[in-house]
């Protein structure tokens, strides 16, 4: 067995199958790709709005007050 092949062998059939690793066999070579990229820029998201964000709030406080009371 040569180095980079693996032997796979399926249960099913028995059948012997051979596979070559081929990760990292590129020569490295020019490239006209700049070597380091700038932070992707992320934009902040949010779900709720800013009133509904007030609103939730008051929801879950009065919730909560009226689980103290019971």
């Amino acid at each position: 067995m040569v180095v980079g092949q693996i032997r796979y062998a399926n249960l099913v059939g028995q059948k012997i199958m051979d596979k070559i690793d081929t990760q990292g066999m590129s020569l490295p070579g020019k490239s006209k790709k700049p070597s380091s990229y700038e932070p992707m820029p992320v934009k902040y998201r949010t779900i709720f709005t800013e009133e509904e964000r007030i609103e939730l709030k008051q929801i879950i406080h009065e919730a909560l007050d009226e689980r103290e009371k019971a």
